[in-house]
């Protein structure tokens, strides 16, 4: 308001500034000022410059959130991953990707940043508070039952202002799987009965993993037969079955004793 000054008089005035993202970016605020004024005889007084610098305090941070769509595991169903990655901290931050070392993933697709779909994923930007998501797919293998877990470890990167050092953080994401079922054994003969003491009976063992998991060293036990039977192949994936047969000469005392009972595990 005042706009004439007389020798060593002061003013002094106040303005106000909204800190832009671009000056934190920056790392603060740098400002000149500059002050003219008229002489009595009409000719302007020189230009008096000052400045002000007033740092700002970066702190550049980024989360990520992994999820999966599915709690259990199926042989050639998908897994459907949605990946959140936030900055968090204060500073804008650019080339923002994703890295995923799950074998079989298929491409990660960045989807949008804050709902809006994404124009190009080359040089992905987030401001603070920004959101990114994005989404890839995977298929379930047999080893992966077998297993009973799928581990996937994810993580995102993004560079801040002034440094080549992206920030980054990586999330685990588990999706777990029961073993379920069990072998089944059928024991059948060719005889529905024995008369004579000699006789050869043969038995066929049907043995079928009705399980989700492949089944290895597998053994069968046949105390009477002589204890262990080989059998080939000794392990099954789900579904498969395999057969061996064995025969038994009929003793007298089987004779004696009414009948052959026989059990095999």
């Amino acid at each position: 308001g005042v706009t004439e000054l007389a020798p060593y008089e002061t003013i002094t005035v106040t303005q106000e500034y909204t800190v832009t993202q671009e000056d934190i970016d920056n790392g603060g605020i740098y400002n000149v000022a500059t002050v003219t004024g008229e002489n009595p005889d009409g000719g302007d007084t020189p230009p008096t410059e000052d400045d002000d610098e007033l740092p700002g305090t970066q702190t550049p941070s980024i989360a990520l959130d992994k999820v999966a769509d599915r709690d259990n595991l199926v042989v050639d169903e998908q897994i459907n991953y949605t990946f959140t990655a936030t900055n968090n901290g204060n500073v804008t931050l650019t080339n923002v990707n994703l890295v995923d070392v799950l074998d079989g993933l298929s491409d990660i697709t960045y989807v949008s940043v804050n709902g809006e779909p994404i124009d190009g994923v080359d040089n992905i930007t987030l401001q603070p508070n920004d959101v990114l998501v994005a989404q890839a797919a995977y298929t379930i293998t047999q080893n992966d039952v077998d297993n009973g877990v799928v581990n996937n470890e994810a993580t995102v990167y993004g560079t801040p202002p002034d440094s080549d050092e992206p920030v980054e953080d990586t999330d685990n994401e588990s999706v777990p799987q029961d073993v379920e079922g069990s072998l089944v054994l059928e024991k059948t003969s060719d005889l529905e009965i024995v008369e004579t003491a000699g006789q050869i009976v043969t038995y066929t063992f049907d043995i079928t993993n009705n399980s989700n998991v492949t089944i290895s060293n597998i053994v069968l036990d046949d105390p009477m037969l002589g204890g262990e039977i080989t059998i080939d192949p000794s392990t099954l994936a789900p579904g498969e079955s395999t057969s061996v047969s064995q025969e038994y000469t009929v003793t007298q005392a089987d004779i004696d004793n009414g009948g052959i009972h026989n059990v095999a595990t």
